[in-house]
């Protein structure tokens, strides 16, 4: 549960500004262990309880371009669940005292189904030292999208990637797999205090029927180097076919269907909105 409160338009310079509390509680959540050379099958568990308050100001620079600086101070209760066969990677209770800074560029024409555009953002987050806590990291991310319009048809790219350095605890860690990253494998498969992802997508309508689109996609990628394990980057992958079923006047926006082949079989996912 938690409570937010934001102000997209401070004043005149239209800086904004948001407040943010919450209690998360997750209980046996998945990270995957290399048992064997190359095998990640098998998965320790762990439950995740956070606390904890954050304050972002947004700096509006030009109609495309946002700034945003944010405070966080978060409690962890991070530990191993009661009945995990395996010992999780980045365990930890103390509190986390963070300073994040953002930049924003984004020109799409629609946020939840974009035709053309582009959305960037970079950003870096550190953890303790002067700011104070129990949890010492910085981290660094990127995330650029692009929309080509073809006629009535839009081609998608996205690359995305971030590094990590210092004592990660696991809600920082990177993870990949699932409905929004690397589709064809499970949630979580990969992790890591580094990570890349690559994704393209074809959407076309079909029939001309607005309310259903379908898609032509591939995913690739890698989350790697973490606390010494997985130290080698390898590049997973998957192509496949989805559809789209698009509600723009029920605000539910995109729901989506995708069945993925990967290195590791076949998937179907679920999800909201567009992957990306």
């Amino acid at each position: 549960y938690g409570a937010s409160y934001f102000d997209p338009v401070l004043d005149d310079q239209q800086d904004s500004v948001g407040l943010t509390f919450y209690h998360t509680g997750y209980y046996e959540l998945q990270q995957p262990v290399v048992v064997t050379s190359g095998s990640a099958s098998n998965y320790a568990l762990y439950n995740d309880v956070e606390t904890g308050v954050a304050l972002t100001f947004g700096r509006y620079l030009s109609d495309d371009v946002r700034a945003f600086f944010s405070i966080k101070r978060d409690y962890l209760s991070i530990r191993e669940a009661a009945d995990s066969q395996f010992t999780p990677i980045g365990l930890g209770v103390g509190t986390e005292d963070s300073a994040a800074l953002n930049l924003l560029y984004d020109t799409r024409d629609d946020l939840f189904n974009p035709h053309r555009g582009t959305y960037a953002n970079v950003g870096m987050a550190m953890s303790g030292g002067i700011l104070g806590g129990n949890f010492n990291f910085t981290k660094y991310q990127f995330e650029v999208r692009h929309y080509m319009p073809m006629s009535r048809n839009t081609l998608a790219f996205r690359a995305w990637g971030g590094f990590g350095f210092g004592a990660l605890p696991i809600n920082e860690i990177f993870y990949l797999g699932g409905a929004d990253t690397l589709r064809a494998y499970q949630d979580n498969s990969f992790v890591g205090g580094k990570f890349l992802l690559v994704n393209a997508e074809y959407r076309f309508p079909i029939a001309k029927l607005k309310l259903l689109n379908g898609a032509f996609f591939c995913d690739a990628g890698d989350a790697w180097d973490y606390n010494g394990t997985n130290t080698a980057f390898r590049l997973y992958k998957d192509v496949g076919v989805g559809l789209r079923l698009v509600f723009p006047s029920l605000g539910l926006g995109v729901i989506r269907i995708d069945y993925a082949i990967g290195d590791r079989g076949s998937r179907t996912t679920i999800g909201l909105g567009q992957s990306f």
